[in-house]
This record gives structure tokens, sequence and C-alpha cells, in this order.
């Protein structure tokens, strides 16, 4: 007695179920017998309507995995960003006020050189 398409769906079927691959040599162990020619012919139509079976997945739009893992990235990436130019500014606001202070300095340094100028001629404060 031949082997019908029925019976090699459900063969494929119980495969699938069991976690094995759906395999011409796996679907002929579920059965115990048959030609590969003909349990090759029934997977084809198991295949073809397990294809027509399974959701469209739209291939532009990301997984809800991807989107969580490109969120956890770009929450990384940004807050190591703030971190780094936060570091920077602190960094670089701290060469400022050196440079301020030493400006200061030299300023008050000038303004007394300034208030000790005598005129050369009478001798007088300026």
């Amino acid at each position: 007695m031949a082997i019908s398409t029925v019976q090699i769906c459900a063969a494929a079927d119980r495969v699938l179920a069991a976690g094995q691959n759906v395999t011409l040599a796996n679907v002929r162990n579920e059965i115990g017998r048959g030609s590969f020619t003909t349990i090759s012919a029934g997977l084809k139509v198991w295949f073809e309507r397990r294809a027509t079976n399974l959701p469209q997945v739209d291939p532009h739009v990301p997984s809800p995995q991807v989107l969580d893992a490109a969120t956890s990235l770009a929450k990384l990436a940004w807050s190591s960003a703030v971190k780094e130019i936060t570091e920077s500014f602190a960094l670089e606001r701290r060469q400022i006020e050196r440079e301020r202070d030493h400006l200061r300095d030299e300023r008050d340094a000038l303004l007394r050189q300034l208030s000790e100028l005598r005129c050369p001629s009478c001798g007088s404060k300026i």
C-alpha cells in the first residue's frame, strides 16, 4: 500500500513536534517505510502548506527583541556620550579658571606697579 500525502504530512508534523528537523530520513523513520521519492513529493506539499500558514513578517520592521536591543544600545551610547562630554567640559572649565586666575594675578601685579609709578620730573605718584 502506497503512502499518502496525508500520512507524510502527519509524520512531518510529528517530527517537528518532537523537536527534530523535518528531513526525508526523519520522516521516513517516523513512517517506517516508503521511498524517498514519494516522501519528497509529500514533503513538498507539507512545506508549501506550512509556508502559507506562517505569519507574514515585514522584513523592514524589526522584531521586538531587536528594538529592545537597539534601544538599550542607544541608551548606553547616549549615557557614555553625556559622561564623556561632561568630563571634557569640566576639564576645559578647570583650564579656563586657571587661566582666569593667572590673568587676574597679572592684572593685580600690573595695578600694583602702576600705583607705584612716579613722575620722573617731580617724583609724585601718577
